[in-house]
């Protein structure tokens, strides 16, 4: 009888060694489910920053994993303050996937924080072109120096794909067949647009663009426009801005470009005074699919030249 239980004994604590082991890159067991009856499929349980990366997860993704997003807008998630609570909560998920170039101001010292036996991080940043901006912000203690809006050139945001598409065939080897289908079918999109944009982008370059907002930099570098980079303070006072005057002295098109409504009024005197003509350009919408936010973006253009 004390052999038979000894036995079992045994068997119970083998089970349970090898029921801990873990042979994963990161360390973290990835759990299976049923996907139209058919069993197997990983089931991936992915945080992202921002509902705009959560948005081109998803395209990539599809609905086989649950994904889930911090912050809808581009504000609040520079704002963050993050807590022991948001440290655990982010450590229960498999994979944290943020925009990275300081887009998250916190995200380093975040990450540090996280347990990495269970998550995986991503920068989606990685490997793409980075621009620093004219002068650093602040955010608490944090000083920001990278610009954040990398994506709004296309060479990088087809980068940011490929590092989407390559972390979760990483988590998810058996579906990469699913995965490259996605990602072949999104980069297509993105390079029909491309062309698109290239279309138009000669008679584009017929202008000087105007703007106080660094988030368009990557655009113009992207697309090699001329651009006149002033300040608030020139556009709200044009009659005694003498950087304004010089600097679009010999300017014979110019545009004003922006991204928020508001400043259309907020600068109405320089538009005015100058004969500038307006382009409102997105660089973040958190309730669009990034594709129709460029065609948005090229329907704009194309009002702008015709």
């Amino acid at each position: 009888m004390k052999k038979f239980l000894c036995l079992i004994i045994n068997v119970v604590l083998i089970a349970s060694l090898m029921g801990c082991t873990n042979t994963g890159k990161t360390n973290i067991k990835v759990p299976t489910k049923k996907v139209d009856g058919k069993v197997s499929v990983v089931s991936l349980d992915i945080m992202t920053t921002n509902k705009f990366l959560y948005n081109v997860i998803k395209d990539i993704s599809g609905n086989r994993h649950n994904v889930q997003f911090m912050f809808k807008n581009d504000v609040d998630v520079k704002q963050f303050e993050y807590t022991t609570d948001s440290i655990n909560n982010v450590s229960k998920y498999n994979i944290f996937m943020y925009l990275g170039a300081d887009f998250e101001p916190w995200a380093s010292d975040f990450i540090g924080k996280l347990d990495k036996n269970s998550v995986a991080t991503v920068d989606m940043s990685r490997g793409t072109k980075i621009l620093d901006l004219d002068n650093k912000v602040q955010y608490g203690n944090i000083s920001v120096t990278k610009n954040s809006y990398y994506w709004t050139d296309l060479s990088n945001y087809k980068t940011m794909l490929v590092n989407i598409k390559n972390s979760l065939e990483e988590k998810d080897a058996k579906s990469r067949d699913f995965y490259e289908k996605n990602f072949a079918t999104y980069i297509k999109k993105v390079n029909d647009c491309e062309k698109d944009f290239k279309a138009i982008n000669d008679k584009l370059k017929e202008y000087t663009f105007v703007t106080e907002d660094s988030s368009f930099d990557y655009f113009f570098s992207y697309a090699g426009l001329d651009s006149v980079k002033v300040s608030a303070d020139d556009l709200t006072k044009p009659d005694t801005s003498k950087n304004l005057q010089d600097k679009l002295k010999d300017k014979k098109k110019i545009c004003y470009i922006y991204s928020d409504d508001k400043n259309l009024q907020m600068y109405n005197g320089a538009i005015q005074k100058y004969n500038m003509k307006t382009l409102k350009f997105i660089t973040y919408d958190e309730n669009s699919d990034y594709i129709n936010t460029i065609k948005e973006n090229m329907k704009a253009m194309k009002e702008l030249i015709k």
